[in-house]
């Protein structure tokens, strides 16, 4: 290529043009930014949706007892199963199931038809649990 082509094509490349094509870039650019920052945020809220946390009590001793209403029982903790289950009746309205351990307590209230997961961390070890309802 000479210099007079050169200098030809230059001169053909107008301003505008230029301003054209890096305001295309920019629109581009800030799009992907917008995008990248988008889907770190979906992943977050997806992240933290994730780790809900389940209630929590501690024990020492592998007995348990349940107040569930009037009746009121003795369990043990089932490190092996999980999640370890409680079957409570549920009746017609909500109500309150107790977990009473030789350290802690949990009250739980339980709408009809629901289960609902809780942990006890026994001697460090955490056993899952869940209250079910029985089934129809």
């Amino acid at each position: 290529m000479t210099a007079t082509r050169f200098h030809e094509i230059q001169s053909e490349t107008s301003e505008h043009d230029i301003w054209a094509r890096e305001g295309i870039v920019l629109i581009i650019g800030a799009r992907s930014v917008f995008f990248f920052f988008l889907i770190v945020a979906i992943a977050i809220s997806v992240e933290a949706a994730a780790q809900t946390t389940l209630p929590t009590i501690t024990a020492k001793s592998k007995v348990i007892q349940i107040v569930d209403g009037d009746d009121h029982q003795a369990g043990e903790i089932a490190p092996e199963l999980d999640p370890d289950v409680y079957v409570y009746h549920p009746g017609i309205s909500p109500k309150t199931i107790s977990i009473i351990t030789d350290v802690d307590r949990l009250d739980i209230r339980v709408e009809p038809g629901k289960s609902y997961d809780f942990v006890i961390v026994y001697n460090g070890k955490r056993c899952n649990q869940r209250l079910s309802p029985v089934p129809v």
